[in-house]
C-alpha cells in the first residue's frame, strides 16, 4: 500500500504541476484569423458604395469571430475535463493506498477484509467520474477543433469573396458575391 500511496502523491503532484504550466503558457486559446481588408484605394460606386461591401464582409468577419470563439471555450471545456479526469485518478489512487489492506507478513492470516464500504463507494464514484470527464473532455476537444477549422472556412470564403468584389465588372456581380458569402458563413 505504500507504493499505491506514493504513486498517488506522484500523480497528485504530476497533476499540479501540469495544471499550473498549461495555465501560465496556455496555448489553446486562439486568436481569430484574419482577413483582407477592401484598402483605402477602394471606393465603390453609386450603384453598390462601399459602405454595403463593407457591411458584407463585416458581417462574415463577426461570424468568423463568434465561431473562433466557441472554438476557444470548447478546447478550455476539455483541458479543464482532463485536468478533472486526471485528478480523479489520482484521488482513486490514494484512497486506495490510505484505505488498503497490508498483506501479511510471515505465517500470519492474511487481512482479506477489503476496503471500508465508504472508500469502495467513493472509488466507484471517482472511476466513473473519471471515465465521463475522459469522454466528455475528448468530445469537446475535438468539437474545438471541429469550431477552429469551420473558422478557417469563413477566412477563406471572405478573402475569396473580397478579392471577387474587387475584381467584379458590375454592381450586380460584386452584390451577388457578398450575397453568397452571407449564404455560406449562415451555414457554418
Amino acid at each position: 500500500m505504500r507504493t499505491l500511496r506514493l504513486l498517488g502523491t506522484g500523480l497528485a503532484v504530476a497533476l499540479i504541476v501540469w495544471v499550473v504550466a498549461s495555465i501560465a503558457q496556455y496555448d489553446h486559446w486562439r486568436p481569430a484569423p484574419e482577413i483582407l481588408g477592401l484598402g483605402n484605394a477602394f471606393e465603390g460606386n453609386a450603384q453598390l458604395p462601399k459602405e454595403e461591401i463593407t457591411k458584407g464582409i463585416d458581417q462574415a468577419r463577426a461570424r468568423m469571430i463568434e465561431i473562433n470563439q466557441r472554438g476557444r471555450w470548447f478546447s478550455l471545456a476539455g483541458d479543464i475535463c482532463a485536468w478533472l479526469a486526471f485528478g480523479c485518478t489520482a484521488a482513486v489512487t490514494l484512497i486506495a493506498g490510505w484505505f488498503g489492506r497490508t498483506p501479511a507478513t510471515g505465517n500470519a492470516t492474511p487481512n482479506t477484509t477489503g476496503l471500508p464500504v465508504s472508500a469502495t463507494r467513493t472509488i466507484g464514484l471517482l472511476a466513473g467520474l473519471a471515465a465521463v470527464l475522459t469522454a466528455g473532455g475528448t468530445m469537446a476537444t475535438n468539437r474545438g477543433h471541429d469550431q477552429y477549422d469551420k473558422a478557417k472556412q469563413v477566412q477563406a470564403l471572405t478573402n475569396q469573396a473580397t478579392k471577387a468584389v474587387l475584381e467584379a465588372k458590375t454592381a450586380q456581380d460584386a452584390l451577388t458575391v457578398l450575397d453568397d458569402l452571407k449564404l455560406k458563413t449562415d451555414q457554418l
